[in-house]
């Protein structure tokens, strides 16, 4: 947080024989001058402090648990804080950081910016903000722009914005958990589990779909465009019966949305998109007054501003659960975040308790303070305020109310980057624990569960991108083919887009086992981890999330 231009809270990062790398949040008590005082509190009542001059960006810390030389690095509200200094000025068992760290730390730490800021100004955003972790070590966060753009606050890195998508993959380890305590199997029929879900056919016969089908889009189930048979798209040819034909596919949700001018502008536009056809009729096509060549992410559709606020995930389930089967389970990749309300109703049944519940002892668990389900009654701290571009005019407005509680599961929460990163390292960290060879406490979840969620599934893969989704997760995964060429890639990652909202969650790897200028001597997690928000929809992160994530791993490569 910062006041004034200066810090009111800062991170300190040092390294002890009896502690190890440690972080820890020291509050300002104090300010005099260039002098600040910042403190910190331990739990058994202990204090430690430290006394700064802020000369030069250059801060001299002692009194309280060492004396030595820390650089904190922040312009605006970015801020990186890592000790730097000769063996001589820390006291006998401290580590440092190497000084070539330090300086390709700062040098990833300003392309890093330039990129945010070449997106900022690229799609106009009001505000974004970023966080990166090394190695487990959240090292550096920045935010741009504004959070409030009517009142002029500015955004800053302790904001809570939509994380959408980003959703799938919090659920997934809530379900993984219950998977690991043989409280369900995902090979099972749904219906197992939730019997009041339908059972389908394809072609006039009996399928089957699992919750492995449905943790990888391969289910069948549509996403957000309703699915009609040809005998209603051939009825269409008139205003008065398209109107007709919407509300007997959307009148539940069209009843509770009363749509602005600038969103879903006239019922008699909105009729029905099938996947059946292989070629849409302009006049037949479901619009939110985007035209075919404005279309953004899931804005075209209706459901995607739904108003309706569903009680219960069984209530949820009517929206899709008596419609038709795009495909037959287990053929084809078909996103689909209607499927992931089915995957809720599958948690709450494994777990004999409301899947909200079941998340948020996941997040205690996790250590996710400021993740929560996107509730618009709900006062929450330092949630920003949400844009769109309208269609019309291409100007900044404010995004439409929605209520997500029809897919809480697929994209209904909130979050910070901080908290982001906090749980990609957890996973990095269960991924990269071995029982056997590593010291310390056990990962949330077990290797080989997450080694099963980040597998990529061949056939769940979209045409017109790269990589393959796993169960939860998007997985790209390219061995080396040739020295000095394009390096080895692996990165797992989800993307989010919601309303006013877009989102990216990224996770590079690092299974090298060397050891790193952190001193951790190997020890996991190993790698980097990258999340980034905007408080704009529409908006791709995930090219500049990845660029991102070389610099830091450069960064550590490097030293």
């Amino acid at each position: 947080m910062f006041v004034n231009g200066r810090p009111h809270q800062v991170t300190i990062m040092w390294s002890s024989k009896q502690e190890g790398w440690t972080s820890r949040k020291y509050m300002k008590t104090s300010f005099h001058g260039n002098k600040e005082r910042f403190s910190h509190t331990s739990s058994s009542g202990s204090s430690r402090f430290f006394t700064t001059s802020t000369s030069y960006g250059r801060y001299i810390f002692g009194g309280g648990f060492c004396a030595g030389v820390c650089y904190l690095w922040y312009k605006n509200h970015s801020r990186m804080l890592l000790a730097k200094s000769s063996s001589s000025e820390l006291s006998s068992g401290s580590k440092v950081i190497l000084k070539d760290t330090l300086r390709n730390a700062e040098i990833a730490i300003s392309e890093s910016r330039t990129l945010l800021q070449r997106v900022k100004d690229e799609h106009g955003c009001p505000g974004i903000v970023a966080a990166v972790s090394i190695n487990g070590h959240h090292i550096w966060s920045d935010a741009i722009g504004l959070s409030d753009v009517e009142n002029r606050f500015p955004m800053t890195t302790d904001h809570v914005i939509r994380i959408a998508s980003i959703s799938k993959v919090l659920t997934v380890t809530a379900l993984a958990k219950l998977w690991e305590r043989k409280k369900l199997d995902i090979d099972k029929p749904v219906q197992e589990f939730v019997p009041s879900f339908p059972e389908k056919t394809w072609e006039n016969k009996k399928v089957t779909i699992t919750t492995r089908q449905l943790l990888s889009h391969l289910s069948g189930i549509r996403h957000y465009e309703k699915v009609v048979s040809k005998e209603d798209t051939l009825m269409v040819t008139s205003n008065s019966t398209k109107e007709s034909l919407a509300r007997k596919n959307y009148g539940s949700i069209l009843q509770d949305s009363d749509r602005t001018s600038n969103n879903i502008t006239s019922l008699s536009d909105t009729t029905a998109s099938s996947t059946h056809l292989k070629k849409r009729n302009k006049e037949s096509e479901i619009s939110s007054g985007i035209k075919e060549n404005e279309d953004i992410g899931d804005g075209k559709y209706v459901e995607f501003f739904s108003r309706k606020k569903y009680e219960k995930v069984s209530e949820a389930l009517d929206q899709f659960k008596d419609d038709p089967l795009v495909n037959k389970p287990g053929t084809k990749f078909l996103y689909s975040t209607h499927a992931w309300t089915l995957v809720s109703a599958v948690i709450e049944s494994a777990a004999k308790k409301p899947y909200l519940e079941v998340m948020k002892e996941m997040f205690d668990d996790l250590g996710l303070h400021h993740t929560l389900p996107d509730q618009h009654a709900l006062l929450i701290p330092n949630r920003s305020r949400l844009y769109q571009r309208s269609k019309k005019t291409k100007k900044l407005e404010n995004a439409p109310y929605v209520d997500v509680s029809n897919k809480w599961a697929g994209g209904g929460f909130m979050s910070t980057v901080d908290d982001l990163i906090t749980f990609a390292d957890a996973m990095l960290y269960s991924y990269q624990f071995s029982a056997s060879s590593t010291e310390g406490l056990p990962g949330y979840l077990n290797t080989k569960t997450i080694c099963q969620l980040w597998k990529p599934v061949d056939i769940a893969r979209h045409k017109e991108e790269e990589g393959a989704y796993g169960m939860g997760w998007k997985i790209v995964q390219k061995p080396q083919k040739y020295g000095k060429c394009q390096q080895s890639k692996f990165f797992v990652s989800h993307s989010g887009g919601a309303v006013g909202a877009s989102s990216i969650l990224l996770i590079a790897a690092d299974n090298n086992n060397k050891s790193s200028p952190f001193g951790e001597n190997s020890l996991p997690p190993r790698g980097v981890s990258v999340a980034i928000m905007v408080n704009m929809d529409g908006v791709s992160l995930h090219k500049t999330a990845e660029k991102i994530a070389v610099l830091f791993k450069d960064t550590v490569q490097q030293s």
